[in-house]
């Protein structure tokens, strides 16, 4: 999964903390997703 993609797919890139927050909410997705397919 291209994490870039992502974030330009689903995350506004208004301010850097909204960035920051959507990233940190998809990379804690993307983490548990691994830890629940594993």
């Amino acid at each position: 999964m291209d994490l870039l993609r992502v974030k330009f797919t689903y995350c506004p890139d208004t301010d850097n903390l909204t960035s920051f927050v959507c990233i940190l909410h998809i990379t804690v997705y993307v983490l548990t997703s691994l830890e629940s397919a594993r």
